[in-house]
């Protein structure tokens, strides 16, 4: 599947969890590739889990998450931004 597809299909899944949910979205946040999960759209840690769950039902495959928030270099991310998590799920689409 191609990366720019995964974004866009990225964005409708996180627009949607979010919309449908408790989660408030202030108006004036558009989300694109660049926006960040914590700092930009402020979830918190049930935020992702019905996050990932929904990526994972719309995807059809069991994308192992746990390893999502630790870098290359081992150490931990604090935050991650939508272009992050595609090139993740990319990866393991593929």
């Amino acid at each position: 599947m191609d990366k720019n597809l995964i974004t866009d299909e990225l964005i409708k899944i996180i627009a949607n969890t979010i919309s449908g949910g408790d989660i408030p979205l202030d108006d004036q946040i558009i989300i694109t590739p660049e926006t960040y999960m914590g700092a930009d759209l402020q979830l918190k840690s049930l935020d992702f889990i019905r996050l990932v769950n929904a990526i994972k039902k719309h995807f059809k495959r069991n994308i192992p998450f746990q390893t999502l928030f630790i870098a290359a270099d081992g150490t931990m991310l604090k935050d991650i931004q939508i272009k992050y998590l595609a090139d993740f799920i990319a990866r393991h689409l593929w």
